[in-house]
């Protein structure tokens, strides 16, 4: 037997080769690169999971509506003003009444649902609904009733570091940011929610601060994530239905600010490593304190528990490159903690590569790297290509317009089955001859395209040294390596080798390899003995 890895992936395999039969004939490789093919179509899926929690009722009469005051001690959570609830999911509504009563009821869609009501509290349970809005929620109780706007449809948290915290006014310094700004309408279907920025050493029941559900415009995304909203605005324009986005992201976090204290026990015992520090380090644009892990968690997740959301944008990790070999199993510690805490096992996860920053990407590809494992082994989640992106002397590129893109095409193809506009290019198969190694490539037929004088491919004989590939064949969808030495792994995207001093004067020559769509070539990392 010999191993495979997939970009850490660890695959059994015959220690012979791959047989791929065309016709008569057949032609043995010695890897051949597995291919996605799960894509899903969550707009199909009903989460019935809390159904019996939901009392449909008698919808009362205009007579009995107009009965009962409208009062201002009757309140609605304020998350749920003007907001986006999840689609084909039960969501819990909630407030406060100062007044003791003996039913609450909400109405939606001319449809009714009551709840409980005990103390100064109450909710009620509504079913899985479709999407589409406004739509006007009444609160009704024995004496008093109370309303607000909602829309329904898909509501994502947008979290990790600074390139996702960056907003529309800090990245207005690129030409296509400015224009973004310039020409956003107003879409009251993509609606937007910025979190009070802060952590907590101990979990917290309520979102702190303001919490304001804004439609976008030019002025409400002025202070938005800058990435996010043009995610929202995109994926909006492919699905045509609300979009709802809770930026939370901190500058600086490390991914254990965003863990459970119970996650963060259960690595620290199992001997993973991760930053840790007893000094308190803030971040300087809101202070928050970002050095202690789970505070993040406990001030900016926990709150959220008791919503339903579609997914989870993920860009971070540039905090964590000096202990990018534990990051993998941080990650998927999370992955599974979250889905579990949000009693949504299809919780989906977008997960954005690191883009290109300084000289040295060794520890960022091991991070993209886990990023791809990931999304691989997982249908519910799926990457966005971003290590031919970035600003080769800034780490917070102000152009997020094409890895924002990405993110919506990338979503939307991958659980929402729409196609995308141009396919990336992938690595396909490996054959070994006596001259060297032939590489195969899917999704390209009119020529690959090489952005720079380096091909960016490395291979090494012990996984530990990799040398530049610099003698090697173009062809349509090939490339061939001319080598002497016993290859035994071969990786793209990991080294500092794509780095020349045009590529540092062009952002647009960050990566090497391109089919003739300009669409990357995905990164890898292949152990072939």
């Amino acid at each position: 037997m010999k191993t495979l890895s997939k970009l850490g992936l660890i695959i059994m395999v015959s220690f012979s080769s791959f047989a791929c039969s065309s016709g008569s004939s057949s032609e043995q490789f010695d890897y051949v690169s597995p291919n996605r093919d799960d894509n899903l179509d969550i707009s199909q899926e009903v989460d019935n999971s809390l159904i019996e929690l939901v009392t449909e009722v008698t919808p009362l009469t205009n007579q009995e509506k107009d009965q009962l005051v409208a009062s201002e001690t009757l309140v609605i959570n304020d998350y749920f003003k003007n907001c986006v609830l999840q689609r084909n999911t039960c969501n819990l509504v909630f407030g406060t009444t100062s007044k003791t009563t003996s039913r609450v009821i909400v109405e939606i869609n001319k449809k009714a649902y009551s709840g409980e009501a005990y103390g100064e509290s109450w909710q009620v349970y509504l079913p899985p609904l479709p999407a589409g809005g406004p739509f006007l929620m009444e609160v009704f109780t024995d004496t008093e009733r109370t309303s607000t706007q909602v829309y329904i449809g898909d509501v994502f948290i947008l979290s990790g570091q600074s390139n996702m915290e960056w907003t529309m006014r800090q990245c207005r310094g690129a030409s296509t940011t400015a224009r973004a700004i310039q020409e956003a309408e107003d879409d009251p279907q993509l609606r937007l929610l910025n979190l009070e920025l802060n952590g907590s050493s101990v979990p917290l029941k309520n979102i702190k601060g303001n919490v304001n559900w804004t439609s976008s415009n030019r002025q409400t995304i002025f202070n938005f994530s800058c990435t996010g909203y043009q995610f929202g605005k995109y994926l909006r324009e492919k699905l045509q239905i609300p979009i709802g986005l809770v930026a939370n992201a901190v500058g600086g976090a490390t991914i254990g600010f965003w863990m459970s204290s119970e996650s963060i026990t259960k690595l620290r015992n199992s001997g993973v490593q991760f930053y840790e520090s007893n000094a308190n380090r803030h971040w300087k644009r809101t202070n928050v304190l970002i050095s202690k892990a789970s505070d993040g968690y406990n001030a900016l997740i926990e709150p959220l528990l008791k919503h339903r959301y579609r997914g989870v944008l993920w860009y971070q990790g540039a905090s964590d490159t000096g202990y990018a070999s534990f990051y993998q199993a941080m990650l998927e510690e999370m992955i599974a903690q979250y889905r579990e805490a949000f009693k949504n096992p299809h919780l989906l996860f977008v997960l954005y590569e690191l883009c290109r920053f300084g000289g040295d990407f060794s520890a960022r590809g091991i991070i993209n790297g886990a990023f791809n494992d990931v999304a691989l082994k997982d249908p519910y989640s799926c990457v966005v290509p971003n290590h031919d992106l970035g600003d080769y002397n800034d780490i917070h590129p102000q152009d997020k317009q094409e890895l924002s893109f990405r993110a919506a095409e990338e979503t939307a193809y991958y659980f929402y089955k729409k196609d995308r506009e141009k396919n990336y290019l992938e690595l396909d198969k490996i054959k070994r001859t006596d001259e060297g190694i032939m590489l195969y490539f899917r999704n390209e037929k009119d020529g690959i395209v090489l952005k720079n004088e380096l091909c960016g491919l490395e291979i090494s004989n012990d996984g530990e040294w990799f040398e530049d590939v610099k003698n090697y064949e173009l062809g349509t969808n090939t490339i061939f390596i001319k080598t002497t030495m016993n290859v035994k792994h071969i990786r793209y995207g990991f080294g500092t080798t794509l780095i020349t001093q045009q590529m540092i004067d062009d952002v647009s020559l960050h990566a090497s390899i391109y089919n003739s769509d300009l669409r990357p070539l995905r990164m890898f990392d292949i152990e072939l003995n």
